[in-house]
């Protein structure tokens, strides 16, 4: 009886995650459309609500990270080489060095960016660049890009 009482929980908890994350991705491509930012509960809203339930809900439930400073994403600077450009959508892929300040090591990155402007349209296939970007959910936005000088 208690191993189909767990599956049942780990399947109700399974698909509430696949709702949430269904909700993320349409939240991020409408952020993506319209440049607006997504509504942010603040860490003391965030506490309130939880203080709500009964603790032994709490406990059962997966604990999650709540960023200090929601309301002022960190800025992250970087640099890089461009891989691709799908201007269509929007995006720039970067072979980025390390990133210490988040532990992050070099990889290949998307970035989504909101204005189409003539630094992004001067930018080539093969540039060395630096820029800095936020992280919003899923997605790495853009925030400034430049070519470095050779």
């Amino acid at each position: 009886m208690r191993v189909s009482v767990k599956v049942v929980i780990l399947a109700l908890f399974s698909l509430g995650m696949a709702q949430v994350q269904a909700a993320e991705q349409h939240v991020q491509d409408a952020i993506v459309r319209s440049g607006e930012h997504p509504h942010q509960h603040s860490t003391t809203q965030t506490n309130q609500h939880h203080q709500q339930k009964d603790p032994a809900q709490i406990n059962q439930l997966p604990q999650v990270a709540v960023p200090q400073n929601e309301s002022q994403p960190q800025v992250i600077s970087a640099s890089g080489v461009v891989k691709a450009i799908d201007a269509a959508n929007r995006k720039i892929t970067i072979a980025h060095q390390a990133i210490p300040a988040i532990g992050w090591p070099a990889m290949d990155m998307r970035f989504t960016y909101r204005t189409d402007d003539d630094t992004i349209r001067s930018i080539n296939l093969g540039d060395q660049v630096t820029f800095s970007f936020i992280q919003q959910g899923n997605i790495s936005l853009l925030q400034t890009i430049n070519v470095s000088q050779s």
